[in-house]
């Protein structure tokens, strides 16, 4: 699916009180559909349950189902980190990995063997949230580390409970952000950060691997 539309994608039809939510929270339309992808459910021991939409998943007590973590380290071993857009519906503003998302409910994206499904769909989501051309990446470029249960509440109507793939990769990328996830800035609100990117077309968070070591 590289390259995809968002429109392309397998969809649950939302219904009538989630998108009076969204509409309350002041959603657009992407985040709206991006809220309708089918994701996949899974149980505790990341087991397939079937498809679920992302709402579905985040929205009041939540729901286990399969994520991903990308750790993109360049040439220098810096890791490129993210803080999400203010008007994000879900954890707005939050500093987050390089990339971090869910495998759809899809085929290609289901694939267990070798991590292939979340491999799969970390390079799709490199392209639409950084803009890193997917041509630039093999799944044997990412390392699956391991997987891990999380779980984080964001207030009485939106939770993170996930079983969350890490991945790492080491390539020297070009960035083309994202503005409906990532703002345009650079707001170094804790000690931990340890540059910023000089890019011009985007601005990062960069810290160096083995940090906190």
């Amino acid at each position: 699916m590289s390259g995809y539309d968002i429109t392309d994608v397998p969809n649950i039809e939302l219904s009538d009180s989630e998108k009076d939510l969204l509409d309350s929270l002041g959603a657009d339309s992407i985040q709206s559909t991006l809220m309708s992808e089918a994701i996949i459910a899974v149980d505790e021991q990341d087991i397939v349950l079937g498809p679920m939409s992302k709402i579905s998943a985040h929205r009041d007590a939540g729901a286990y189902h399969r994520a991903f973590s990308v750790l993109l380290f360049d040439s220098k071993k810096r890791l490129l980190l993210q803080r999400r857009a203010h008007d994000k519906v879900t954890f707005p503003g939050v500093w987050a990995n390089s990339c971090c998302s869910h495998p759809l409910h899809s085929d290609e994206e289901l694939a267990e063997d070798g991590a292939m499904g979340v491999k799969t769909a970390a390079i799709r989501k490199l392209e639409q949230e950084l803009g890193i051309a997917p041509e630039l990446f093999s799944p044997d470029d990412f390392t699956f580390m391991t997987k891990m249960r999380y779980s984080a509440r964001m207030n009485e109507t939106w939770i993170e409970r996930e079983i969350d793939h890490i991945l790492v990769v080491q390539k020297d990328v070009e960035l083309i952000i994202n503005k409906t996830k990532f703002p345009i800035r650079c707001g170094s609100h804790t000690m931990s950060w340890k540059q910023c990117s000089s890019k011009k077309t985007v601005q990062t968070v960069l810290l160096p691997l083995g940090f906190g070591a």
